[in-house]
């Protein structure tokens, strides 16, 4: 009997272990699909994102699957393009985010002395809505890829900084901690073997968000004409183009935003199957 139980019990492990895991993998598979398409399909087609033609407006058909814009360029090949930008700018700023927030999460987590000027320091920044502080950041440094990156660097590293300082925190006050400072281990080796580990988790996933939020704020900036400058597409601006031709050409907006959802729910799914996996209050729940 106990037997069948023992086996009941790790069926059941398994099958929440597979539910927890499957928001990954549709995560995966999305973004995937997505840039793997991006990277290879201009390759594929051999079409370009300036090249024009006289067919202004086009609906989708054989030669144009995404139709053509009011310049008769070939709207797939732009959303080909205008992806890598994107992930290019997602993943510029996830990586600068991670870097700058994590640091700044240690250091305020496990220092008390910094803990105070630091956070307040990120307060400043929060406090003002994520659109409009990147929106004064660009028209103060102008309108280049390169400040757009910068603009959403500076927009999210407080909230990785928060989250990181608040795992910190808890890390700190543990009994190995403890014990590593006890034996003399200075403090630069405390932070990055025994911190830092056990901190990465919950910054992989909110690395895995600030990505998706790079991705939209991009997107919104160059919507409104202050993120990529045309004729570089980016996946904001096709949108921003295509939106005086709603009514003529509605396809010019509907598939370039499902384009942008399908992407964005990807990463999101990720983040989502990441926390489910590597939080140990969920691992553990049947």
């Amino acid at each position: 009997m106990a037997a069948v139980e023992d086996v009941a019990k790790d069926g059941a492990a398994v099958r929440a272990q597979a539910r927890r895991a499957s928001p990954l993998w549709v995560g995966l598979v999305l973004v995937g699909a997505i840039s793997g398409a991006a990277m290879v399909g201009p390759y594929l087609t051999g079409s370009s994102p300036t090249d024009m033609s006289l067919d202004f407006l086009a609906p989708p058909s054989a030669a144009h699957p995404f139709g053509t814009d009011s310049f008769g360029r070939d709207v797939l090949a732009r959303l080909w393009y205008g992806t890598r930008i994107s992930l290019v700018v997602g993943l510029g700023t996830m990586v600068t985010t991670t870097v700058l927030g994590t640091a700044v999460g240690l250091l305020a987590g496990y220092y008390p002395r910094l803990d105070e000027w630091l956070m307040r320091t990120m307060d400043v920044f929060m406090a003002f809505p994520a659109m409009l502080l990147a929106l004064g950041i660009m028209a103060a440094l102008g309108r280049t890829s390169w400040n757009v990156l910068v603009a959403l660097t500076i927009v999210y590293t407080p909230r990785t900084a928060r989250v990181v300082r608040s795992v910190a925190l808890s890390v700190r006050q543990l009994v190995f901690v403890d014990a590593a400072r006890a034996l003399g281990a200075p403090d630069r080796r405390v932070l990055v073997y025994h911190v830092l580990p056990n901190v990465v988790p919950a910054i992989l996933v909110q690395a895995t968000f600030i990505f998706g939020y790079a991705i939209l704020a991009e997107a919104g900036l160059s919507f409104i004409g202050v993120g990529i400058q045309p004729p570089v597409a980016s996946l904001g601006n096709i949108l921003g183009e295509a939106r005086v031709y709603l009514r003529e050409a509605p396809w010019l907006t509907f598939l370039p935003g499902i384009w942008i959802v399908l992407l964005v729910l990807g990463i999101n799914l990720m983040g989502d199957g990441l926390r489910d996996t590597l939080d140990p209050r969920i691992r553990h729940m049947v």
